[in-house]
């Protein structure tokens, strides 16, 4: 069997849903996405899950901690953290400032924790969930140090790019089925007994035969 590690870019899956106005799947099971792209002679070694954590405003901290929350009960999937700083540009036209934050790191971990793993021989396979093309850097490195292993791309909603494909020994667009498949129950039981509870501006509420585009 073909041993597969995934490592999920979480902001780059998050925006390719936005934008496409997927809310429904937001509240992804990663695990069982990452399972559903596997092929019959392929095994799921682990899930590498990277996000920061959003600074405000309050109530999308706490829907993203709630999933954070969710996801960490998942066996087999781990989650990385880098972090945010505040990022400044200057209008053209008018000079003025303007500060927000920016997502800062989450590449770096992608590529470190790649790169660990080929080192160990703890995958045969690696896929990449995201669509950054930052993220080119160490799939060349794989390329030259570990040509025997494979590199699939697996572009979100929403995300491609021709330069990632260049480094990669196979890509795939994961398909909206994919995520209908994939969802967490609407309640995630904790070991204390406390329930996580899928946000209510997550839920889907129009008719089943355009559920995926909600």
């Amino acid at each position: 069997m073909e041993r597969v590690t995934a490592y999920v870019d979480g902001f780059n899956l998050y925006h390719g849903l936005k934008e496409r106005n997927l809310r429904g799947f937001y509240w992804l099971n990663i695990k069982a996405l990452i399972q559903s792209l596997l092929l019959p002679d392929q095994t799921l070694r682990h899930v590498h899950y990277f996000t920061s954590r959003v600074a405000g405003p309050p109530e999308k901290v706490k829907r993203q901690g709630t999933y954070i929350e969710a996801l960490q009960l998942i066996q087999g999937v781990t989650v990385h953290f880098g972090h945010y700083v505040a990022s400044s540009s200057r209008c053209r036209s008018c000079h003025a400032e303007n500060i927000a934050p920016r997502e800062k790191r989450t590449d770096v971990n992608i590529a470190a924790a790649m790169l660990f793993d080929a080192f160990a021989n703890n995958f045969d396979n690696a896929i990449l969930v995201s669509g950054d093309t930052d993220l080119i850097g160490p799939l060349e490195v794989m390329r030259q140090m570990f040509p025997k292993k494979k590199r699939t791309i697996a572009f979100p909603p929403g995300r491609h790019s021709g330069h990632l494909t260049k480094f990669a020994t196979g890509w795939l667009h994961i398909g909206e089925d994919k995520f209908a498949k994939s969802l967490l129950p609407l309640e995630v039981e904790k070991l204390s007994g406390f329930k996580l509870k899928k946000p209510d501006s997550w839920l889907y509420r129009g008719k089943a035969a355009d559920f995926e585009r909600k």
